[in-house]
């Protein structure tokens, strides 16, 4: 482009700083407050945010990373890896995600159960297979679901 010295660090800082600049949708920090008092929880991502950045850190036992992992989502082995990072076998991990194929496909490949957050009620696409364990709007119903469970011993981890 002509530049022959580019600042890559001041380009690199106007990118994170754009890129950790969100808006949590209303239900987010209050259920992630309820949530990590309950259960280890752990931030899986395909992404770049970065928690501490954006201030939610503090909600989250384990990050784990594509980058960090050396693969992406859907591929089971980074649902593995939070599986493996939390100490929890596969099949007590309630993994909850919002894309139908990287998050509840790729979850229950890797053996876990799955909740949908699926804001717009859309239909399951079943061409990607059986539904998730869980379809909810939110994460107030997520959490709402969650407390109705019978005891602590069902309540492992949610990834």
């Amino acid at each position: 482009c002509g530049v022959s010295e580019a600042p890559l660090d001041a380009l690199w800082e106007v990118f994170a700083a754009a890129r950790n600049s969100v808006e949590l949708y209303p239900d987010a920090l209050p259920a992630l407050e309820r949530l990590r008092g309950t259960w280890p929880v752990a931030s899986l991502t395909n992404g770049n945010a970065d928690l501490e950045r954006i201030g939610l850190h503090l909600h989250f036992a384990h990050r784990i990373c594509a980058r960090d992992v050396g693969v992406a989502k859907p591929d089971a082995r980074i649902f593995l890896a939070a599986a493996e990072r939390l100490g929890i076998a596969p099949e007590n991990i309630l993994h909850v995600g919002d894309d139908p194929e990287l998050d509840v496909v790729g979850a229950r490949d890797a053996g876990m159960r799955t909740a949908w957050i699926n804001r717009a009620g859309h239909p399951w696409p079943g061409a990607l297979g059986a539904a998730p364990d869980l379809d909810v709007r939110d994460l107030a119903g997520l959490v709402e679901w969650l407390e109705k469970l019978p005891d602590a011993a069902t309540r492992k981890s949610l990834s």
